[in-house]
């Protein structure tokens, strides 16, 4: 492997530990909403930085963002 392809190993594989477990946080106690609110950011500015960088998100898994970490659309 050349360096180019163990980065993009190394963000694949942050950004899916990162989803799964932003998908194992049951929010029922507003501490537990508050980490999902953190997974969110963080997913957030890597789908972000990726569009930036002229990658696809969704070849990171991060198309809809909100959805992948559960959180609820604000009534």
């Amino acid at each position: 492997m050349d360096k180019q392809d163990d980065y993009q190993y190394i963000l694949q594989e942050a950004v899916a530990t990162l989803i799964e477990r932003a998908k194992l946080i049951n929010q029922e106690t507003i501490y537990n909403q508050g980490r999902a609110m953190a997974y969110y950011e963080i997913l957030s500015q890597l789908s972000s930085l990726a569009d930036e960088a002229g990658v696809d998100p969704k070849d990171f898994g991060l198309e809809n963002v909100g959805d992948l970490v559960g959180l609820k659309k604000a009534a």
